[in-house]
């Protein structure tokens, strides 16, 4: 008995043994890997910075336009560049639909009906609108542009907000954004392809003009089917991409009496590289192809497009940038061209141009307050 007691008390030191050294191999194997990916990521170099902001940069040697006739031959080169010989489009919708039913804005206040404006454009591309017209009316038109994240329907809010207060207000999206459609087309030495993104646009070969067109096209067209029905004032806005779009277009046409892009643009040597991991990716503020298209820049820089945008009698653009924005164009890098800009504006003999910096919102939209200061901007206007 005593000797099967010593045998049974050897073989259970023996498998103690052998736990406690598979339990330290484990914990070496471990602390192998740790050691080798830690040599990795001192290894890996680090998050690559090509678009620093440079806040030093002479603004005022950037801008190109010096007095009236500078601003005349610069809006006819874009405008030549963007649509070639035919310059501004002159067409009417091509379809228009009265008092059309959408549950989704039927509890919106002072709203009489909604009419649906469909935009046609070239490789099968259309573009939809609606307008909402109000119950009692103020005589003012407001265009809400929206950017990179779907339909319009996100700016319930700003619509119900300026409808209550007696707008008129017409709702855009940005191509391929819904409701627009994503058709698929056949590219030259390229093949069938389905357009879904932005980038892709750069692809097509347009009868006249640049692809870019395509982006401001529908909001010339809507202009066209807006402007005799009486509004005495149309003003424009819009976020991200559509804060984007709403520059430009204020920039070519002064239709647009005064224009509030939300989020939308920075000069380029402003705009900030964050979070990422490597060279092949993009810097949420350098924004989609349309942003920085060569072409179009060496005839007019950002700042030379907000001169534009606010030259003329009574016009004005007032840019809302929010600090904390997530997305992209934070911070308070305006600071550099807001008051050049504005003084240039007034050198050239009239129109403003001006900053608001959103420090509330904390998110990528147009915050209740920059609705709020919209308002005032435009009744402060007449």
């Amino acid at each position: 008995m005593a000797a099967r007691a010593t045998a049974t008390r050897c073989v259970s030191l023996k498998v103690k043994n052998l736990t406690i050294r598979l339990l330290w191999l484990a914990v070496g194997l471990g602390l192998g890997v740790l050691v080798a990916l830690k040599g990795q990521l001192l290894l890996r170099p680090e998050t690559p910075v090509s678009a620093k902001p440079f806040l030093e940069t002479n603004v005022k040697d950037l801008i190109s336009i010096h007095n009236k006739d500078h601003a005349t031959a610069k809006r006819a080169q874009l405008v030549s560049f963007i649509w070639g010989a035919n310059g501004l489009p002159k067409d009417q919708p091509a379809s228009i639909e009265k008092a059309i039913e959408d549950e989704r804005y039927a509890d919106l206040d002072n709203l009489k009906q909604i009419d649906r404006l469909t935009v046609k454009m070239e490789w099968g591309l259309t573009s939809t609108a609606y307008h909402f017209v109000p119950e009692q009316g103020n005589g003012k038109l407001l265009i809400y542009h929206g950017g990179h994240d779907g339909d319009f329907f996100v700016a319930k809010e700003l619509i119900s907000f300026f409808l209550k207060n007696g707008f008129g207000v017409i709702g855009m999206s940005m191509p391929l954004e819904a409701p627009n459609n994503q058709p698929i087309v056949e590219v030259e030495r390229v093949g069938k392809i389905q357009l879904a993104f932005h980038d892709q646009l750069k692809l097509l070969k347009m009868k006249s003009g640049n692809p870019v067109q395509l982006f401001l096209t529908p909001v010339a067209v809507v202009l066209n089917y807006a402007q005799p029905l009486g509004y005495d004032s149309i003003f424009m806005t819009g976020v991200s991409g559509g804060g984007w779009t709403t520059t430009i277009y204020a920039a070519l046409d002064p239709r647009i009496k005064r224009s509030y892009p939300a989020a939308g643009t920075l000069p380029l040597h402003l705009r900030e590289d964050r979070n990422r991991s490597n060279s092949a990716q993009r810097p949420a503020d350098w924004g989609d192809y349309e942003q920085t298209i060569p072409e179009l820049h060496s005839i007019a820089n950002y700042l030379d497009l907000y001169i534009l945008s606010s030259l003329g009698d009574q016009r004005k653009q007032l840019q809302i940038l929010n600090k904390y924005d997530p997305c992209c164009l934070s911070g308070e890098g305006f600071r550099a061209y807001e008051t050049v800009v504005n003084e240039h504006v007034r050198s050239l003999g009239g129109g403003s141009f001006a900053v608001f910096l959103d420090t509330k919102n904390r998110t990528h939209s147009i915050s209740s307050d920059a609705m709020n200061v919209i308002l005032e901007d435009i009744n402060a206007s007449h």
